[in-house]
């Protein structure tokens, strides 16, 4: 298995280390202030004794357990920890463990390191992210970064973007960018991903919709491309919507998942001026659109030059020329739209609950 080693910054490893003397209520709290999801816990000596998860604390709330509680109160299993750099054992890497201890012969750490996988293969269907928003509804969010910077749980929403894919094994990315792009780019290398990963900024002069930007990909891709927005996290599989996209033959897949609307208020039918009916707060599904699509290379040659269109427009325009557009539904655990910021904080809940 291919694999690096990467040394972490010092600032962020102090903040993974505590002490088994404070409580999971502390621990939680460092927890959230955290983008790495998992905490070493060491004893008055400065032994390594074990180590916490985000995981971990969920399942100590199910079970009951006080928030008051110290740690040295719980039993810790063995973790796992690396004492020769050069001999790593394969049960660890097989486990595919991301943060791993260094430790000494008096097992105290020495440095904490992160292991990044390296896949078998790529998949050889690029990503696209529209990242070139402004963000209106988000201010004052949005007065100093872009959108796609908003961190939620430790990580910039493009982050969370990019790695759900790079977890399928994708490693191809274009990046439309306008407003504040020079951060995201920033932002992006700043994560030192591996030279595996390949990222190309697609730079907009002018605001060009939300789908305009793809005017840009004409000459750089060569079959299909997978097209998101940059300010949604929901669980997918695109493997599963590639094949179906390919299996069907079709031009255009939208993404679309069941949603449930629930209205607050009571409201009327009417028949000849006169109420027949009041339902009071009725619940309705729609099929949304989540902001997710697959496009075949020759839908992208009705884009004519660089202008703004929006992308139903642009499926309007494919759909009266005859091409083939058509859904997959997704059977998804969870859909964030961070478009408000209620919408915003339901998802820092969602995700720190």
């Amino acid at each position: 298995m291919s694999y690096n080693i990467i040394n972490i910054d010092t600032k962020i490893e102090k903040n993974l280390i505590i002490s088994n003397n404070i409580s999971l209520k502390d621990t939680l709290s460092i927890m959230n202030n955290n983008s790495i999801k998992i905490l070493f816990v060491i004893d008055k000596n400065k032994r390594l004794v074990g180590s916490i998860t985000d995981g971990d604390l969920r399942r100590m709330y199910y079970k009951n357990i006080s928030i008051n509680t110290k740690l040295r109160q719980i039993k810790f299993k063995k973790p796992n920890t690396i004492i020769d750099k050069k001999k790593i054992s394969k049960k660890l890497l097989n486990k595919k463990i991301e943060y791993v201890p260094y430790v000494s012969n008096q097992n105290k750490i020495i440095k904490i390191f992160h292991i990044s996988y390296t896949p078998q293969y790529f998949r050889d269907i690029p990503i696209f992210v529209f990242a070139g928003g402004k963000g209106n509804r988000l201010k004052p969010l949005t007065d100093s970064k872009p959108k796609p910077l908003i961190t939620i749980s430790g990580k910039t929403l493009i982050q969370h973007i990019i790695e759900k894919f790079i977890n399928q094994n994708y490693s191809k990315f274009f990046i439309s960018i306008n407003y504040k792009g020079s951060l995201i780019k920033k932002s992006i290398s700043d994560l030192n991903y591996n030279k595996n990963y390949e990222f190309t900024f697609l730079k907009e002069s002018k605001p060009l919709g939300t789908a305009g930007s793809l005017y840009f990909l004409k000459n750089k891709i060569r079959d299909l491309v997978i097209v998101i927005n940059s300010d949604i996290i929901f669980d997918f599989n695109a493997e599963d919507i590639v094949n179906y996209h390919k299996k069907k033959k079709q031009d255009v897949t939208v993404v679309t998942l069941k949603k449930i609307f629930n209205n607050p208020y009571g409201i009327i039918n009417e028949k000849r001026n006169y109420i027949n009916k009041i339902i009071e707060k009725p619940t309705n599904i729609y099929e949304i659109v989540v902001g997710m699509y697959v496009f075949s290379l020759k839908c992208l040659s009705e884009l004519k030059s660089i202008k703004k269109i929006d992308m139903n427009i642009f499926i309007k325009e494919l759909i009266s020329k005859k091409y083939k557009v058509a859904k997959y539904q997704l059977n998804s655990k969870y859909f964030i739209d961070i478009g408000t910021k209620e919408n915003y904080d339901q998802a820092n809940n969602f995700f720190n609950q």
